[in-house]
């Protein structure tokens, strides 16, 4: 006799793995007291959260929580196909060792006027072994059950790669001739010599990002052409070209007893500091703004602290971008500093300043930020008035070849090749 209520119960499961397969996992905050969350190779703070299978690198991971209240979060990975959809492997597939483990690293900031607690992990580690490559989401969530997506509380998409193929590659200006100024074009060659591809068209992808930042990417490119030694991609209708902006603009506020780079003023209040930065201008009709930037990234810093992650006070940014309402557009405010919470920073235009307008909290650091424009025409955020687009723009450019073993069921990343426009 079927017990009805173990057979709903397998139902339900079923059901939700299904689901989850389905859908692409996003990365992110989920809830507004995550601030700063952060992730890159041990010791490079200012690196992508790339590393290569079988090394001997790890990355770091952190994230602060606004309050006194400490938490008991466990993390937790997810393998993912090339389009960032769970794949079809059980853990003990992918990993050596357990599949999720508590976060012990975990204490309260010291010293400071506002109060957080610090998280923070690596993955890998002794006892959680990636033995897959491809596309991972590193999941954090509370009351055990990595499977609930209502658990979850931050999210990160990292690349564990292999190094099976060669690369061919370079950045130029795009062939495009109306983009030639504005764009930069990919081009890229696979040697794969050495390892064996029997369906490239059905079994390759090819993802280009531009900075780090999985919003301002090409995905599922397929080659143009197959040579007995490898693939290329490259295409004439512009599919492998990006935007090229501008130079990031940026801040500094490792030390709140002076105003230093682009800030205006610095003031204490009874619910915190306050830095207001210089107003900010569009950059769309002028010259390329040549500087040093981090491209989009950002470095927790303060001046006098022994541990920047526990002792770096939280500040209340204010941003102004002085520019003409844009009538049926959102201005937002976009890079590292914002990309990963759970909100965007929108704007709000005060007429009186003619003006858009904006308060962020933020820890203290260095920190590079642009504005985007987003609308129903560019629904995916544009900066080609607030920013601009300059195929002199120096950004960094990351290449990841994608290839579906059938023994397995999954996508590898089998190759990853690094670049950058100006170097």
């Amino acid at each position: 006799m079927i017990d009805m209520r173990n057979f709903f119960l397998v139902i339900f499961l079923l059901n939700s793995i299904n689901s989850l397969s389905q859908t692409v996992v996003r990365e992110g905050a989920r809830r507004p007291e995550i601030l700063t969350p952060s992730a890159f190779p041990k010791g490079n703070p200012t690196g992508y959260p790339f590393i290569e299978l079988g090394s001997e690198q790890t990355l770091e991971f952190h994230f602060d929580e606004e309050g006194n209240d400490r938490n008991d979060y466990q993390f937790g990975v997810i393998h993912c196909d090339h389009d960032w959809t769970p794949s079809d492997l059980e853990s003990a597939q992918f990993l050596n060792g357990f599949s999720q483990l508590e976060i012990t690293d975990v204490e309260g900031s010291f010293g400071t006027q506002f109060d957080y607690v610090h998280y923070r992990f690596n993955f890998p580690n002794d006892m959680m072994k990636p033995v897959v490559s491809g596309n991972y989401a590193v999941v954090v969530f509370s009351d055990g059950d990595m499977g609930d997506q209502e658990s979850w509380q931050l999210v990160w998409r990292v690349v564990i790669y292999e190094s099976l193929v060669r690369f061919r590659a370079k950045v130029q200006q795009s062939s495009v001739v109306k983009n030639r100024f504005s764009d930069h074009e990919i081009l890229c060659e696979i040697i794969a010599d050495n390892y064996r591809i029997y369906d490239p068209y059905s079994e390759i992808h090819l993802s280009i990002l531009s900075n780090g930042d999985w919003n301002r990417s090409i995905n599922d490119l397929k080659p143009t052409f197959v040579k007995p030694d490898g693939l290329v991609f490259q295409y004439s209708d512009g599919r492998n070209t990006l935007p090229a902006g501008n130079e990031w603009r940026d801040f500094e506020m490792k030390n709140l007893q002076f105003s230093s780079m682009n800030v205006e003023s610095i003031s204490p209040g009874a619910d915190g500091w306050y830095v207001q930065l210089r107003p900010d201008l569009p950059r769309g009709n002028r010259a390329n703004d040549s500087r040093f930037d981090l491209n989009g990234k950002y470095l927790v810093r303060s001046d006098i602290a022994s541990d920047s992650h526990l002792e770096s006070e939280y500040a209340w940014v204010h941003f102004t971008l002085k520019m003409p309402e844009a009538i049926e557009s959102k201005v937002v405010i976009v890079g590292g500093i914002s990309r990963l919470l759970s909100e965007p920073w929108e704007m709000k235009y005060v007429p009186a300043i003619q003006a858009y307008s904006y308060t962020a909290l933020v820890k203290q650091g260095y920190y590079n930020y642009q504005y985007e424009m987003i609308d129903l025409y560019h629904p995916g955020g544009d900066h080609s008035f607030t920013e601009g687009n300059y195929s002199t723009t120096e950004n960094d450019y990351h290449i990841f070849v994608y290839h579906y073993d059938r023994g397995l069921g999954c996508d590898r990343a089998v190759g990853a090749q690094a670049l950058n426009s100006v170097r």
